[in-house]
């Protein structure tokens, strides 16, 4: 499973990334590389230099397209990186074609950058990733067109007003239709979009208190956390999208407080390991197969690492939840038909809007499944691997930071045992009575379950 970063550290620190478990590493091009001679000079042996250290520590490398190169002056096209064929370096993985395209972005990527990527580096069975980080919902940046009025207007001339929340999702609905048009075309076996929708959200605006009170507890008063209730179907969505298109789904975890003291946003500024594991969990049980932690560390609110590669307290946190996803990667991986997710009511719950915000699109069952009942809510991603064996991630839907357990109770209908995989590890379970299966699920962790079968 593919485990990276937005931002990396620099290209000197990548011992401490790896140390982490990160897998996937992007070097980034920034404005600053394109300025003169002595610039590009240094950005190449840059570029040396990180692929070296990537290839040193078993990292793929992906180069991160800025947005300024699907502009004329800073594209591939017209600078020293078309002379780079990047095959050439053991480490190299693909590309970050571009994070978070607008409407401009995608014409210009469907028109120019698709077909540079498949004459130089696609194939149907390439191994080259084409990478993008796309909108996860509707943005101004998608309507990029306005009218004499004010009023935006998508290219094909439909007018669409920024107003109502159905034209909002009209809006969104054409430009995701358009972003997977173009996706269609790319020739390459590794087809990656993920989206970066995160949930870790309190009532303040900015951040009122610093990285150590909040690791201690000490919140304003008033202070109140909270789980966004369209942060599910949000990622439902694009989970859907990535299916019925056959392409590879991914997501971010959110491992800052994204804005810090001038921002209007309200991330809250994770503060335990079971707030990232919950995130990752969750996520895969969305059938991601590629993680992105998300971080700055010019933000108040801190991060995992900063760019000169000091870990910070979420540092360790990342580094217990990689580790432990990677104890079962060849599992995760090998469970690649991502089937849907059940949603079930906890009997200490009256209602969940977040539940009820995918009730059209979620399963209205599971394989082989019955008869199931939770203390909380609670959330089952349903994957198949080539064998046609069904495998189960089961992850509490409630915020981590409480800490709570959920206690789960299941019947796998023939069922005569279970291969489990919990904190990572694999255990067996040979003694279920008529398929039932009961367990208590820890704050903030994921158990995958695939049950077995007489021959």
């Amino acid at each position: 499973m593919e485990l990276g970063a937005f931002i990396a550290p620099s290209s000197g620190f990548i011992d401490t990334y790896s140390e982490a478990n990160f897998n996937s590493y992007n070097i980034v091009w920034m404005q600053s590389n394109f300025v003169d001679d002595a610039a590009v000079e240094a950005t190449k042996n840059n570029l040396n230099y990180a692929m070296s250290e990537c290839e040193k520590y078993g990292i793929g490398a992906q180069i991160q397209l800025h947005h300024d190169l699907l502009s004329y002056k800073y594209n591939i096209f017209t600078t020293f990186l078309s002379d780079i064929d990047f095959k050439d370096y053991p480490a190299f993985q693909g590309f970050y074609m571009c994070d978070e395209p607008t409407w401009g972005n995608i014409e210009t990527l469907d028109k120019y950058y698709v077909d540079w990527f498949n004459e130089n580096y696609g194939g149907e069975h390439s191994q080259y990733e084409f990478y993008i980080n796309m909108l996860g919902g509707y943005s101004s940046a998608i309507g990029a067109i306005k009218d004499a009025d004010g009023n935006y207007v998508l290219v094909n001339g439909q007018k669409i007003y920024d107003g109502t929340a159905e034209q909002k999702r009209i809006c969104y609905d054409y430009y995701v239709e358009q972003f997977l048009n173009m996706f269609a075309r790319v020739k390459s076996s590794k087809k990656f979009f993920t989206i970066d929708a995160y949930p870790l959200m309190d009532n303040q605006v900015g951040l009122l208190t610093l990285p150590e009170d909040a690791k201690n507890g000490n919140f304003p008063e008033g202070y109140v956390r909270y789980i966004p209730d369209t942060w599910l179907a949000t990622n439902y969505k694009a989970a859907l999208n990535a299916k019925n298109n056959s392409y590879a789904f991914g997501a971010f975890v959110q491992t800052c407080d994204e804005g810090g003291a001038t921002s209007s946003r309200k991330f809250r500024l994770p503060t335990t390991v079971e707030e990232i594991k919950w995130q990752a969990y969750i996520n895969i049980a969305f059938g991601a197969k590629k993680l992105a932690y998300y971080g700055y560390d010019n933000r108040a609110g801190g991060t995992y690492m900063t760019l000169n590669g000091e870990p910070l307290d979420l540092y360790y946190f990342v580094q217990e939840t990689n580790a432990e996803i990677d104890k079962f990667d060849n599992v995760i991986m090998a469970f690649s038909e991502w089937v849907g997710v059940k949603t079930f009511l906890g009997s200490s719950s009256q209602s969940n809007t977040a539940f009820d915000n995918i009730a059209s699109v979620e399963l209205s069952s599971l394989t082989g499944v019955k008869n199931v009942s939770c203390s909380r809510d609670l959330i089952v991603g349903e994957m198949i691997d080539k064998n046609g064996n069904h495998g189960y991630m089961m992850v509490g839907y409630d915020d981590p930071y409480n800490k709570n357990t959920t206690e789960v109770s299941l019947n796998f209908e023939g069922a005569e045992g279970l291969i489990i995989y919990r904190n990572g590890e694999r255990e067996l379970s040979n003694t279920l009575t008529d398929g039932n299966f009961s367990i208590t699920l820890n704050a903030g962790e994921g158990v995958f379950v695939i049950p077995v079968y007489a021959e």
